[in-house]
């Protein structure tokens, strides 16, 4: 079923999810081109993409996708001969998963605020957004970090295993494409949003558990 159906069948859902994760996509690439930009590359920043702009951050196909699919993506330039430490794009690549984790502990906390007050019907569509931005931006971090090429996650495995720097432009392409097809053409895609369920539940109730026990 497309996502596009839930129009239909679950409009709330629908809307509430591509606000969440429009915003949690452009909240990840601004949280890029800052961190390149403390690092001494301005590039993003000049260009205009320190910004929550979708339009800017995500194009016109990735707003499409996200409509008719449910899944966006976005960029921002950034060019690595103005990083000034050999681990400022350690720090960029992971400034973007790593604020896609804050914005899910800050949607986790918000959600239980709301649980603790008791649920009131009034704040009950409050808290389906901000749950369902718990699930946007822990999926957001997990699909990330995977070991893929050009995921934010590889910067972090090439630095733990500097033989990976070496692979060729060739290798690197073919192993991206291996598994996103995976991904998406085999239960394994299925996966990632099983592990994403798993870890907003986690943070929610360890969260509201917290919570409960300093009440």
């Amino acid at each position: 079923m497309l996502f596009i159906q839930k129009l239909s069948s679950d409009p709330a859902f629908y809307l509430m999810w591509i606000i969440m994760v429009a915003f949690s996509v452009c909240m990840h690439e601004a949280a890029h081109a800052w961190t390149a930009r403390t690092q001494g590359d301005d590039t993003a920043s000049h260009q205009g993409y320190l910004t929550l702009n979708p339009l800017k951050v995500m194009g016109l196909q990735s707003l499409i996708c996200l409509v008719v699919l449910g899944v966006a993506w976005g960029a921002v330039p950034v060019n690595p001969r103005n990083l000034r430490r050999s681990y400022s794009g350690l720090l960029v690549s992971s400034s973007g998963p790593g604020m896609n984790l804050a914005l899910a502990v800050l949607f986790a906390i918000l959600t239980a605020t709301i649980s603790v007050t008791g649920n009131l019907p009034a704040l009950g569509p409050f808290r389906e957004l901000f749950s369902i931005g718990i699930m946007a931006n822990c999926f957001l971090f997990l699909f990330n970090m995977l070991p893929v090429p050009m995921f934010d996650g590889w910067e972090l495995y090439s630095w733990c295993i500097p033989q990976l720097r070496r692979l060729s432009m060739d290798t690197l392409g073919f192993i991206s494409i291996v598994v996103i097809a995976v991904l998406f053409l085999s239960p394994a895609g299925g996966l990632v949003f099983q592990w994403s369920a798993v870890l907003a539940r986690w943070l929610y109730r360890g969260i509201l558990a917290l919570m409960s026990f300093h009440s």
